[in-house]
């Protein structure tokens, strides 16, 4: 965020206010290191709600989140996220921006400042992708794939432990299966990987 500030700055963009709601390690770094922040804490309900109702785009940098809770909060909210391209987040954001570099990020809080309407368009579109997401679509989801692989039928056999699969619509994969391994009580476990395999 410290990047991205100064980027904005070599912009001579000086009408902007970072609002970092929660807490955490780096907290102190960033009070420190930022010159146009404010720092609530932890937030939670109404206080919450509003938070991101004040937003006019969430930018959410992390390389490490698996999911992205607070991204899909801050979409449900109306307003549009930048992600990077990296972790999970980037899979919740269907017509937004996902950023690989600060000059990245930098161009698309800039994109969304200077165009209005396109910001207002990406509100309403974040909106409705965050109100797809329920436990019982991602459940769907996930039973789904598991019928995709239940579906697949093994074509030969590789050195004993990999299986290639094939499906109805010609594609393939490899099922690499470990050997299991014993816990104390003798129960055997499986680490399952599926990579993809190219088509001969």
């Amino acid at each position: 965020l410290a990047d991205l500030e100064r980027s904005l700055r070599e912009a001579e963009v000086h009408d902007y206010r970072f609002l970092i709601v929660g807490d955490g390690s780096e907290r102190d770094w960033l009070r420190q290191n930022l010159d146009r922040a404010s720092f609530p804490g932890v937030l939670h309900g109404e206080a919450l709600a509003e938070a991101y109702a004040n937003m006019d785009v969430f930018v959410f940098p992390s390389q490490t989140d698996t999911f992205g809770n607070v991204v899909l909060e801050a979409m449900a909210s109306g307003v549009p996220p930048i992600v990077s391209v990296h972790g999970g987040p980037k899979f919740l954001v269907r017509n937004g921006h996902v950023a690989g570099s600060i000059d990245d990020f930098t161009r698309a809080v800039l994109d969304l400042r200077t165009h209005p309407y396109l910001r207002a368009r990406m509100a309403e579109e974040a909106r409705t992708a965050a109100m797809s997401h329920s436990w019982e679509s991602v459940f769907a989801e996930v039973y789904r794939r598991y019928e995709e692989l239940f579906a697949l039928k093994p074509l030969t056999d590789v050195r004993g432990s990999e299986r290639i699969l094939a499906s109805s619509d010609g594609s393939r994969e490899k099922f690499v299966q470990p050997a299991p391994s014993r816990s104390r009580f003798g129960i055997g476990t499986l680490r399952n990987q599926l990579l993809t395999e190219p088509r001969p």
